[in-house]
């Protein structure tokens, strides 16, 4: 495996075996967005959920029954990828990012984000402003990764780059899906890594990987020192966790990354070493202010 990024010393291992280290690599710049069709089979990789001839034109999976998204009043972000790129609303698109009809929750098509041996992880990212902010989207994964690694799937990453005050993150493992929040303090670690971290299940394996669309909500508030995240599931409860900052104000901006924005075995950003690809679908996204 080539390492792309690793931030120092290997943290909170204890902890379902998960770290959140970030590759800065993947936090600016980023290859041009791929237009769909231009790799028109690229779904197909996805352990046979897909048709080999998706395209703009194929028909929508029978998942795609749910109502037309309506963008929230004074949203800060609202795609449903209804669109021939990815870029769309965000700022920067790199690795297999494209829009597939094989799948979608909202009405007809989704984002596709595909690891593949030796390319760049496949990310959609955008600063949105506001030290308060709710995250709605729905992601599908047609089957559990084939290796024991850390998937993740979006972050939410607030102050200065291996200096965040609050972090936030979704993961996929073979054992189901993870939620995880973390702090940074570069005079404490200049390696980068995180100095507090905290990991908790939200669904299992056979509740993650069961072919349906999940619902993930994450308030995500750094507007006091004491940072909070509160996140929900479906239908499951809400967990809160929280975290105390260094800094006492607020953190005016956050950064979001949704797609396969890292894989981590142990430790940082590497690379996907496999020769099978993997890849997940991810669908109305909504970013709003709280009050």
């Amino acid at each position: 495996m080539r390492l792309r990024c690793v931030f120092g010393s290997v943290l909170a291992s204890a902890l379902a075996g998960c770290t959140l280290l970030v590759s800065a690599d993947g936090l600016s710049g980023g290859d041009r967005p791929v237009d769909a069709g231009s790799s028109a089979d690229v779904d197909a990789a996805l352990d046979g959920h897909a048709d080999a001839t998706v395209g703009a034109d194929a028909e929508p999976a029978d998942d795609a029954q749910a109502p037309v998204l309506v963008c929230p009043q004074g949203a800060l972000l609202c795609d449903d990828f209804e669109r021939s790129s990815a870029l769309g609303a965000f700022s920067n698109a790199k690795g297999e990012v494209t829009i597939s009809s094989s799948h979608a929750h909202s009405p007809s098509r989704s984002l596709s984000a595909i690891v593949s041996q030796g390319q760049p992880a496949p990310t959609l990212e955008t600063t949105v402003s506001g030290p308060r902010v709710r995250l709605s989207f729905w992601f599908l994964a047609p089957s559990a990764p084939s290796v024991a690694y850390i998937i993740r799937l979006a972050h939410l990453l607030s102050g200065p780059v291996c200096d965040w005050d609050f972090t936030w993150q979704l993961s996929l493992t073979q054992s189901g899906l993870t939620t995880d929040i973390g702090t940074y303090d570069s005079a404490v670690n200049p390696t980068c890594g995180p100095v507090d971290l905290a990991s908790r299940a939200l669904l299992t394996s056979a509740e993650t990987f069961d072919s349906k669309w999940h619902h993930v909500v994450v308030d995500h508030d750094v507007s006091a020192q004491t940072r909070r995240s509160t996140i929900r599931v479906d239908d499951g409860p809400s967990l809160v966790d929280t975290l105390t900052s260094k800094r006492p104000g607020p953190v005016d901006s956050v950064l979001f990354g949704i797609g396969i924005p890292c894989v981590q075995n142990g430790g940082g950003c590497f690379d996907w070493d496999q020769a099978g690809d993997y890849g997940v679908f991810i669908d109305d996204i909504t970013v709003t202010p709280l009050p």
